[in-house]
């Protein structure tokens, strides 16, 4: 088994970055596991096309660089995610396990975005309108139109 022990003063690097998300999970004994979420896309990636040139493609990296970060992630966790043979890529049990919870993290990734997104343009949250007792029969409903329209 392949196993690598991450040193713990990388856990001092951001954990957000402009573009880059990282994960940290406590693998195998409670060793820290840390990754980046791309390297999740490309695992996704291969786990569906499963071809390396085909994802490659996909991902808009070299297939050379795509076949290391594979190899990076499964050296990161301790298992083999793939089989390997000249003509054909499959996934291990381990390798597909992986990929739900894979898809799974990606999904949630996803959406985290577009909620801070809506949020920095003023598409979710919510409004606090304090008011007298008079205005709310002829300011109020007005001004609740006027914010529906927008």
């Amino acid at each position: 088994m392949m196993r690598k022990v991450v040193n713990h003063r990388a856990f001092r690097i951001p954990v957000l970055l402009r573009q880059t998300f990282f994960c940290v999970l406590l693998g195998v004994y409670g060793i820290p596991v840390l990754m980046e979420l791309r390297h999740l896309r490309y695992f996704v990636a291969v786990a569906e096309q499963l071809h390396f040139r085909h994802a490659a493609e996909l991902v808009h990296v070299a297939q050379p660089a795509l076949s290391q970060q594979i190899r990076q992630l499964e050296e990161e966790i301790g298992v083999a995610l793939f089989e390997r043979s000249h003509h054909k890529v499959r996934l291990t049990p381990a390798g597909k396990a992986f990929y739900e919870n894979a898809q799974r993290i990606l999904k949630q990734a996803d959406r985290a975005v577009a909620e801070a997104r809506k949020a920095e343009f003023g598409d979710a949250g919510t409004i606090r309108i304090g008011f007298v007792s008079t205005a709310a029969i002829r300011v109020l409903p007005d001004a609740v139109k006027k914010l529906q329209k927008l």
